[in-house]
């Protein structure tokens, strides 16, 4: 026999080997695999170490079959836009269809939306405010607001003003115990007329509700329970219901907000025994989504950086943290 007669066999003879070796493996000896997910349009993913090869495949339906897949082990990848993607460890056996059960969480996303600064006061602005520091016993300006409330003195009595609007009058305290701020979404002031004494004043109605709460009251806000609001304190948070001038302490979280079937609240970094209790384990301040009903509870976001104030408009909900503002995206 030639040389190379025998050269042209020993080729044939290797080729013929790796033909039958993809024939086997890749063929007549594959398998399919099926996937059952909550979404569509999503991606599998599939890397095999033996063979140091990755092949993606997009699943349009919710139900997605996958055939003639070679029968090796492979790590299988499952991801989706905004969703948080999930990883698989499986050894595919040859001849045979296996079944994937894949439930993707969505993926919560932030955005910054506004940042809040305390602006200098121009030369001109600053002798304005002497000047009404002067005329008056107290000024305070709202937040977020270009209209201040004024305390006003007359003897003993205390005239409050809303602009030039006159809105109630108080026995005379001290000017450092005497505070007013606007309430989120409404059309209502807090205001601490005395220790331990507060009111609610509706600018449209002209209606007023008097709530007795030691804690300083740091933030009110409206709640999405009819008649109740969400009192945050420097010993917690309340939820005040003005029918019958009730309040409940929240000990879960720091801050909430009731949203549909849910209440979302945060928990500050040095609350260990809040997170204990719902068997949290990640640190920093969080924001955590909770049904009394079922007992589900999921973080949405965690912060290194103080989570200082949540609240919801509609089916939006933001927070703040520092100066900045943010809008929580993708939650439900």
């Amino acid at each position: 026999m030639g040389r190379k007669l025998f050269a042209v066999l020993v080729i044939f003879g290797v080729i013929s080997f790796f033909v039958a070796m993809y024939l086997y493996f890749f063929v007549y000896y594959s398998a399919t695999l099926v996937f059952d997910a909550n979404v569509s349009d999503y991606k599998v993913t599939l890397f095999s170490k033996d063979t140091a090869q990755k092949k993606s495949y997009t699943c349009e339906t919710v139900r997605c079959t996958l055939e003639d897949i070679p029968p090796f082990e492979y790590n299988i990848r499952i991801s989706k836009p905004w969703y948080i993607s999930q990883s698989i460890f499986a050894d595919i056996v040859p001849k045979n269809e296996q079944d994937f059960i894949i439930q993707l969480e969505k993926q919560v996303k932030t955005e910054k939306i506004s940042v809040t600064k305390e602006w200098d006061l121009s030369k001109q602005e600053k002798i304005a405010s002497l000047r009404e520091q002067n005329l008056y016993y107290k000024v305070v300006p709202l937040q977020k607001s270009w209209e201040k409330v004024y305390f006003r003195r007359d003897g003993d009595i205390l005239k409050v003003l809303l602009g030039q609007k006159n809105l109630f009058q108080i026995p005379r305290v001290s000017p450092d115990i005497l505070r007013a701020q606007k309430i989120s979404q409404s059309d209502d002031i807090l205001f601490q007329v005395a220790k331990g004494k507060y009111r609610i004043f509706n600018t449209n109605t002209n209606s007023q509700i008097s709530i007795p709460m030691e804690p300083q009251i740091r933030y009110a806000k409206k709640s999405n329970l009819s008649g109740k609001y969400i009192l945050v304190t420097d010993k917690g948070s309340f939820l005040y219901d003005i029918t019958s001038s009730q309040s409940e302490y929240i000990s879960s979280f720091d801050d909430i907000i009731y949203l549909d079937d849910y209440i979302i609240g945060i928990i500050g970094d040095s609350q260990k025994q809040k997170k204990t209790n719902f068997s949290i384990t990640e640190s920093g301040d969080i924001i955590v989504r909770y049904n009394s009903q079922s007992k589900e509870r999921k973080v949405l976001y965690s912060s290194d950086s103080a989570i200082e104030k949540i609240y919801s408009e509609g089916d939006k909900i933001s927070f703040e943290s520092g100066w900045s503002i943010f809008e929580l995206k993708n939650f439900k």
